[in-house]
């Protein structure tokens, strides 16, 4: 193949139909022009300059190297069916609408000069097939790169704003250091090993490392010259264990997931409304050295479905979440949250008196017992305590009674209860006396004993709605 050399210095070129498949064949394509360039091409090398506004257009069949591409004012988007080797692109005038846009669609891409889109234009690299090396300096506002193999950013990103990156192996990242800006990091069956992050007080960092074929070779996150970090929000996510004990998170909310056992130290945010704290063992355990801090409006949610839950100081939050998939001891830990919503698959323990006015209160236990303290939502709270499988026990004075709008017990076999409610629902769901002592008048939504006793004293107007007993309850 020879070389051809385009020249339209007032005008525009554009070459996507014709005879045959309208691809231009040359071995060296060199193009200079003013307005839009569009082409389909079969050429080995590439050098264009465009010097006047409007985007350009490459449509490659195979592999290509582009030497070099400049562009006054316009996007440059380049398709390949092939390898791309980009020499250097650059974007004269900064724009939010001037973007650089590279897809190979059955080959690799190799960034061997510098990409150059300003400050507001974005670059997107995307190899779905292959592999992204970076040679070259990145300037852009955001980042994206979509790749199959490994994903090596080093330091070549250090003036991108926000990169959103996609990796099916390993990603390796230098330092990141962005106020305001997004770091996302994904590798679906890789190791994550990146720098010091810091995305200052208003950025957001995710670092998701997982392991697709479960072999053990991937799905861990690992940080080389320091564990401090700084984000709004961070999120982290590894496939299997996770000891972040010596992760140092200055962030406003915090969501650490793994497949394992979560170890960590205790975490304090800036307590406002979006300041929440969420850690997610899937088939482990979660350990806690310390306090966690949301509150008074941030919430906190702990959730190991398979595994037990241990915390060796203090909680405080707007609204505690927390499932295990064994016992469940809450002892010292509600009374610095407003409302809690605990689900366990054995039995739940609360030795400490729960008081918060206009709180919802939830204890589910699947499989076995439930026991509590005195619970005080207030005249505006709702309290849920649901055993189907055992027994729920409360304090038997009126000192501890339960206090709620709405109160819905679910056990069983029954229960005794002293309250001061609103509204009761109750259902056992097996042999077993139910027994309440209110102290006000009371709404009666149910009370169904199947095979038993169901008995109600209120110290108030009765208002009954259904009330059943398997043998002679009444409603005193």
């Amino acid at each position: 193949m020879g070389d051809l050399t385009l020249n339209a210095a007032l005008g525009s070129i554009n070459r996507t139909s014709g005879t045959g498949d309208g691809r231009i064949v040359a071995d060296v394509l060199t193009v200079t022009v003013l307005g839009t360039l569009s082409l389909k091409t079969q050429v080995n090398v590439l050098t264009g300059a465009k010097t006047g506004p409007g985007n350009v257009m490459i449509d490659e069949i195979d592999a290509i190297n582009i030497q070099g591409l400049s562009s006054a004012d316009g996007s440059i988007i380049v398709t390949a069916g092939g390898n791309i080797t980009a020499g250097g692109f650059t974007s004269a005038t900064d724009s939010d609408a001037n973007d650089f846009l590279l897809t190979s669609t059955g080959g690799n891409i190799t960034v061997s000069g510098p990409i150059n889109a300003r400050t507001q234009g974005d670059v997107t690299l995307s190899a779905a097939l292959g592999s992204l090396s970076i040679g070259g300096l990145v300037t852009a506002d955001v980042l994206t790169i979509d790749v199959l193999g490994n994903l090596n950013l080093a330091d070549y990103v250090a003036t991108v704003n926000s990169i959103i990156a996609t990796a099916g192996g390993n990603i390796t990242l230098g330092n990141y250091n962005r106020s305001g800006g997004t770091l996302s990091l994904t590798s679906f069956d890789g190791n994550i090993s990146a720098g010091t992050l810091n995305a200052g007080s208003t950025g957001n960092i995710t670092l998701i490392a997982r392991d697709a074929d479960n072999n053990g070779s991937g799905g861990n996150v690992s940080f080389n010259n320091s564990s401090t970090l700084v984000a709004n929000r961070f999120t982290l996510e590894v496939a299997g264990n996770l000891d972040a004990t010596s992760l140092n998170a200055l962030v406003n909310s915090l969501s650490l997931t793994a497949g394992g056992n979560v170890i960590m130290n205790g975490v304090t945010t800036p307590g406002g409304d979006l300041d929440d704290i969420e850690v997610t063992s899937t088939t482990g355990n979660i350990t806690v050295n310390g306090n966690l801090f949301a509150g008074p409006l941030g919430d906190i949610k702990l959730l190991a479905n398979q595994g037990t839950l241990n915390i060796s100081g203090a909680i405080t939050a707007d609204q505690l979440e927390i499932q295990v998939g064994a016992n469940l001891n809450l002892t010292g830990l509600a009374g610095g949250v407003n409302s809690l919503l605990a689900q366990a698959e054995g039995d739940i323990v609360l030795g400490n008196n729960f008081s918060r006015t206009g709180a919802v209160f939830s204890l589910t236990s699947l499989t076995g017992n439930i026991s509590t303290a005195g619970i005080d939502t207030g005249a505006t709270g709702t309290v849920l305590l649901s055993a189907k499988q055992g027994s729920i026990t409360t304090p038997q004075n009126v000192g501890q009674r339960i206090v709620a709008d709405l109160l819905t017990i679910i056990s069983l076999d029954g229960g005794s209860f002293f309250t001061e409610v609103n509204t009761l629902d109750a259902l056992s769901c097996g042999m077993g006396n139910f027994n309440f002592t209110e102290s006000n008048a009371i709404d009666i939504t149910r009370i169904n004993a199947s095979t038993a006793t169901s008995r109600c004293k209120p110290g108030g107007t009765v208002r009954a709605g259904v009330i059943t007993a398997g043998m002679n309850g009444g409603c005193d």
